[in-house]
Order: C-alpha cells, then sequence, then structure tokens
C-alpha cells in the first residue's frame, strides 16, 4: 500500500512538470507567432480572452508551477497544510476547465486541441489525487460538472440579440450571425466555411 501511495505522489509531481512545460512550449511559440494548436477552435477561444491569450497561458503556467511547488514542499514541510494548498488549486481549476470545456462545446463549437490536452492535465491530477485519499477533490469535480451544465443553459446559440417584433440584430463585438448565399456561379457558401480567416462583406444594389 506504501509502494502504491509512493508511486501516486511521483506521478502527481511527473504530470505537474509535462503540464509545466506543455503550457511553456506553447508561451514559447506564440512568441514566434507560431502554436501546438493549429484549429479555429484555439483562434476562436484566443479572440475572446479580455488581455489577450497570453493572459491564460500564464495563469495555466502559474497554476501547475504552484502544485510542483506546493508538492515538493509537502515532502519536506508540512504535509497537510501544502495538501490543502494543493487540493484549493486543483479545486479551482477544475470549476474553469468545465467553463472552458463548456464555452468550446456550446458557444464556439469548434473544440481547442490545446485547451482540452490541459482539461486533460487537470482531471488527470484530480484523479490522481483522489487516488492519494483526498476525498475533497470530489468538489472540484462536481464544480466542474456545475459549470459546464450552466454553460449549456446560459451561453447563447447565435451570436444575435432577438428583440420581440424585430428581426434579429447582431451584436457590437460578437460573431456576425450565421448566413448563407449562392454566388454568380451558382456555388453555395456559407459563413462558417471561412471561420478563422478575414471576411469583408460589401453590400450593393443595382436598379
Amino acid at each position: 500500500m506504501q509502494d502504491l501511495q509512493t508511486l501516486v505522489d511521483k506521478l502527481f509531481l511527473i504530470v505537474s512538470i509535462v503540464g509545466t512545460l506543455f503550457v511553456l512550449t506553447e508561451m514559447v511559440l506564440r512568441y514566434f507567432r507560431k502554436s501546438i494548436c493549429s484549429t479555429v477552435g484555439c483562434k476562436l477561444v484566443a479572440t475572446y480572452a479580455r488581455f489577450g491569450d497570453i493572459s491564460i497561458l500564464l495563469i495555466g503556467f502559474l497554476i501547475f508551477s504552484l502544485l510542483i511547488a506546493f508538492t515538493i514542499m509537502s515532502s519536506y514541510c508540512n504535509k497537510t497544510a501544502f495538501g490543502e494548498y494543493i487540493n484549493l488549486i486543483l479545486i479551482a481549476s477544475l470549476a474553469c476547465e468545465g467553463y472552458f470545456a463548456g464555452f468550446q462545446a456550446f458557444r464556439i463549437h469548434r473544440p481547442c486541441i490545446f485547451c482540452l490536452t490541459v482539461f486533460g492535465f487537470i482531471v488527470t491530477l484530480g484523479l490522481l489525487r483522489l487516488l492519494q485519499g483526498e476525498r475533497e477533490i470530489i468538489t472540484g469535480f462536481a464544480a466542474m460538472a456545475g459549470v459546464f451544465s450552466l454553460c449549456y443553459l446560459i451561453l447563447p446559440v447565435e451570436s444575435t440579440m432577438q428583440i420581440e417584433g424585430h428581426p434579429a440584430v447582431p451584436t457590437a463585438g460578437r460573431p456576425a450571425p450565421e448566413f448563407d448565399l449562392t454566388l454568380f456561379s451558382g456555388q453555395k457558401v456559407a459563413l462558417k466555411d471561412f471561420l478563422g480567416k478575414l471576411v469583408v462583406i460589401i453590400f450593393w444594389s443595382a436598379g
């Protein structure tokens, strides 16, 4: 039993280190205007970040770094105190990941591979913490499920405001409402076909 506990402790530290390196790699790549994730979902998530995607990366880097530091300190200092810090960080992180997952699933309808990978790291750390006997982490998983469910109930499906008696009005600062049209060549195109690309629409008429 003691060997199993030691193995779980080591795995927790290893996953935290890999998570830190993963986020750090993305930060370095962003400096050179590149990314681990090349999906449209990644670009869409970045456009919604109030202080830019670097702010989200810094928070992720800080979280994983603190988990490493507290895990090492708990081996040499007060294990109970630092264990509570680890639990607090994980519970908050699981709740936040519930929002990120819900936002991608119910708002932009596009996955971000980088975000989902970080989601996997956090969930894995939570499960390892449960194996360490920390039942408080159940609260984090419950919070994650709750926030994810709220995203389904609250986040709007469309990017338009609907006022009774009036047609839908596009909201400033949000993606344009979906539409499709037929070109003179007979080809049908839709706005969703150009996700992640610059689209210029010119309205004109002849009469």
